[in-house]
């Protein structure tokens, strides 16, 4: 579709298509529900699928059977009432509908369609369809508001013509475009790549390299011509939805539109036309900017603020490194990183507040370094709207690139093999083979050449996500040369010191496991750090450090945790929670596995202790130790350690345990916009001072210029009138005693002879030695 262009592309409705026409992945699409704890985790969880999207872009039908209801068609239900529906959900593993209700005149029996509010209604409890009312003449008689609002003109739904008979759904993708090498060395070799994966999806899967499409690519088209095409292909399924079929052979059809252009700043500044980052108004989401004097002022610089390894441990190593304010900068982003990395949101209106605050202190902490910051990188101000769009698309690591940049690494293999002649054709027939042999390895349908056939063969099946369960456990590996695990008695573990070790058989035998599953479904070793719940009737949460996992012949699994209470304050220096042992002593406490919630991370208080990189070792190099030694940290004993929230891993889990003063970010400056207005001082000062450099030496720059013209003119009338260049070194020789070299006394002169050494060659190869320290002559 895009050989105008001249570039080569996959066709977008095959791609989409083959996902629905997966088993796995098509069962997945069809069960997509709105939670019942209103934890946000997915796409559809948040408000834009919910509330501010285009009714029209969301699944327009409800099929059961051969009967179909159509969204803002009337309908009737079995209590004999009439409904129009107006957005399908599925809740509890049903099928749910956001509707109007429709209420009559009891004077004339006028029908009005009441669109001020939606009720939640069954689908089960639908009977009649609209092509029913209207074969049975129980359309209702529309009154003058629902007339002139237009409801009567959009009945029947048009899109009942195109699905023509077929169940008819919508499918949402996720675009992403970069400009991209085409080699896998360091030489670069631009292409402008589009790629982008299927939004019906769970979030998990799009973090998976499987389920990225390459959609284009080209050395020569731009990626807004690119996805003028891809937004060619896209609308054409509005009016021609794509065909396809489930397990069981039944054919439907959908229409493909975008959720999210998930691209970087310049790229999505391209797509949508807008003047980038080095424009006056640089945001492309909202008008802020202007002139560099106006965001210079009081005004225009506080409306700036409005509104992943390395983070998550960064701070406990830079200690001391860095300055004091730079310090702080690491800590507000380590902050802002862990908010934004959360898998779920378990309350939009708090998350959304702690974001702000978090962005807040980033910013203002960045500004403090270097007022003109907020000014020249767009990417700072971009961090206001993160609220704003974790609210309509929900966890933003669902929408992050990391997965689409990780997909380069699949698309520079298959560069690497083409001639590069028509290297965007070459690239598109290996990934669309790689596209071909996912589709038919999952269990896809494909056509054969010669029948036109539908075929479903299943090769190698979907390799699913293994199952584990909460309170498994894993033995520690038999060691080399032995045949059976060792039993121990529980006295002669570290149980025989907790402080409920009356309650079990001390001379019971028992095995050590390497790890067991918490609540969370993390692998839990020993030293790992966990929240637990007591064997108090409450329930209560504690945090421990696993001693030992145990397991007996019968099954019975028990977790030995070393106790820890949390400070009720944040620690002076980090900013996060503290731990300590209660009343400074070691103690220990028996639970079940299944008690053990999640994991998460915990950090020594090296600061407080004192730690020094004092320790010498040898360096290990494929697990045998060389002659090369390393230092590494001896941590000191000391019963204090650090709760380390700037972590990724079950930071959501972890905000929603410790008490909320503990977790909520504190801002930086509690009146912001005064810090601004000082801060915006500054910066009218620095670009007065840097107009006043650029002036100066603008002015020592026109002050020279007499000079240079001197010193050239000076140069020129050392040559006399007519000396060609040869005489004129010919007789500086004397003084210099230049030498022709081996290679001046090589080359040929004007008649073809070599040039001795006492000879002037006119060759333009000339080579000297100088035994002067002088330059040459000018």
């Amino acid at each position: 579709m895009a050989k105008k262009l001249g570039f080569d592309d996959e066709e977008v409705a095959d791609i989409v298509g083959e996902d629905d026409e997966d088993d796995y992945l098509g069962e997945i699409m069809r069960n997509a529900e709105i939670p019942e704890d209103g934890i946000i985790r997915e796409f559809w969880h948040a408000q834009k699928w919910r509330k501010t999207m285009d009714l029209d872009i969301l699944s327009p039908m409800y099929a059961t059977g051969l009967k179909h209801y159509y969204v803002n068609e009337v309908c009737q239900l079995g209590d004999g009432s009439f409904v129009v529906p107006v957005r399908w959900v599925t809740f509890r593993g049903k099928i749910y509908a956001d509707a109007f209700s429709v209420t009559f005149d009891s004077q004339n029996q006028e029908a009005t369609i009441m669109d001020s509010k939606t009720t939640f209604i069954c689908a089960e409890n639908l009977a009649d369809n609209y092509h029913d009312l209207k074969h049975a003449g129980k359309i209702p008689k529309w009154g003058a508001l629902t007339e002139a609002a237009g409801y009567p003109a959009r009945m029947p739904n048009p899109k009942r013509i195109i699905a023509a008979g077929r169940p008819i759904y919508s499918s949402l993708v996720n675009y992403f475009s970069d400009d991209v090498s085409g080699n896998r060395s360091k030489s670069w070799n631009k292409h402008w790549n589009a790629y982008m994966t299927h939004a019906n999806l769970p979030r998990e899967l799009h973090q998976q390299e499987f389920h990225v499409h390459f959609v284009s690519t080209s050395p020569n088209a731009t990626v807004s011509e690119q996805f003028q095409e891809f937004k060619a292909a896209v609308e054409a399924t509005h009016t021609k939805p794509v065909d396809v079929r489930d397990e069981f052979g039944n054919t439907s059809c959908f229409c493909i539109h975008v959720n999210a252009g998930a691209s970087d700043n310049p790229m999505q500044s391209e797509v949508s036309s807008h003047i980038g980052g080095k424009g006056n108004c640089f945001c492309r989401k909202c008008r802020v900017g202007g002139t560099q004097k106006e965001k210079a002022s009081n005004e225009g610089y506080h409306s700036l603020f409005e509104f992943k390894t390395i983070t998550q441990t960064n701070v406990f190593h830079i200690r001391g490194l860095v300055s004091e304010l730079k310090f702080k900068a690491w800590k507000a982003v380590g902050e802002l990183s862990a908010l934004l990395w959360v898998p779920e949101i378990r309350s939009p209106t708090e998350y959304q507040g702690d974001l702000k605050v978090a962005i807040g202190n980033v910013l203002d902490i960045c500004a403090a370094i270097d007022p003109s910051k907020i000014v020249a990188k767009m990417k700072y101000h971009l961090l206001v709207h993160a609220p704003y769009d974790a609210a309509q698309f929900g966890p933003l690591i669902g929408v992050a690139t990391e997965i689409f940049e990780s997909f380069n690494g699949v698309f520079h293999y298959c560069s690497i093999l083409s001639n590069h002649l028509a290297p965007s054709r070459d690239i598109v027939r290996q990934l669309g083979d790689q596209e071909g042999l996912k589709h038919r390895i999952t269990g896809g349908w494909w056509s054969l050449d010669e029948g036109g056939e539908m075929v479903l063969q299943k090769l190698v099946g979907w390799t699913e996500k293994k199952l584990v369960k909460h309170g498994e456990v894993r033995l520690i590996p038999l060691k080399r040369g032995k045949t059976t695990r060792e039993e121990i008695p529980l006295k002669s573990t570290s149980a025989g010191r907790a402080l409920n070790f009356g309650l079990y058989n001390p001379d019971s035998m028992w095995k050590k496991c390497l790890h067991v599953i918490s609540e969370s479904l993390d692998e839990c070793f020993i030293d790992s750090w966990v929240f637990a719940k007591s064997l108090t009737p409450d329930n209560s949460k504690f945090i421990g450090r696993i001693s030992d996992i145990l397991v007996d012949t019968a099954g019975v699994v028990l977790v030995v945790l070393e106790r820890f209470q949390v400070l009720g304050e944040h620690d002076e220096l980090y900013g996060m929670p503290a731990l300590v042992r209660r009343d400074g002593e070691v103690t220990f406490l028996i639970v079940p596995a299944k008690s053990v919630m999640f994991k998460f991370n915990v950090q020594d208080d090296c600061d407080s202790a004192g730690c020094e990189a004092t320790g010498i070792r040898l360096r290990m190099q494929e697990r045998v130790e060389s002659d090369q030694t390393e230092s590494f940290v001896i941590h000191k004993s000391l019963d204090r350690f650090i709760i380390n929230t700037h972590a990724f891993h079950n930071a959501h889990l972890l905000r929603a345990t410790l008490p909320r003063n503990l977790v909520a970010p504190i801002p930086l400056h509690p009146d912001r916009e005064a810090i601004h207005h000082e801060l915006a001082s500054q910066l009218r000062q620095q670009l007065v001072t840097r107009k006043r450099k650029r002036a100066q030496q603008d002015d020592d720059d026109e002050g020279s210029q007499p000079r240079k013209k001197a010193k050239k003119a000076k140069r020129g009338s050392r040559r006399t009138s007519g000396q060609n260049p040869q005489e004129y070194l010919a007789s500086g020789r004397a003084k210099r005693q230049i030498k022709p070299t081996e290679k001046a006394r090589a080359t040929p002169g004007p008649d073809g002879d070599k040039v001795d050494s006492e000879e002037e060659s006119d060759s333009s190869d000339m080579a000297y030695d100088y035994d002067s320290d002088d330059d040459l002559p000018n």
